[in-house]
């Protein structure tokens, strides 16, 4: 999660129109936050809290791709050339390995 919470923030960073970082941040904390509902409302008592980890993990590499998405058209739209397309192909090679 660390360095996806990096990837967002310098992406951010990097661009001319810093409104986007809070909306970024307060989507990326809204999906933790719904995760952890989740996973506290419907995880039985005795799965192990690694177990757990693991699938916050994995609910989150997945999620994140729908707020970096928008990012990544606002990007091309404005026509910066920022390298957007390197964290969304890193992203989506980490999520396509880690599910086969």
């Amino acid at each position: 999660m660390d360095f996806l919470l990096r990837v967002i923030i310098y992406k951010l960073h990097m661009e001319s129109d810093k409104s986007l970082l809070p909306l970024a941040l307060s989507e990326l904390a809204l999906l933790v936050g719904f995760l952890a509902f989740l996973i506290h409302r419907y995880a039985a008592k005795d799965v192990p809290i690694y177990v757990r980890g693991f699938v916050v993990a994995a609910w989150l590499l997945s999620f994140v791709l729908l707020i970096i998405l928008p990012l990544d058209v606002y990007d091309d739209e404005q026509e910066n050339d920022l390298s957007a397309d390197v964290y969304w192909t890193t992203l989506y090679w980490i999520n396509f390995v880690l599910t086969w």
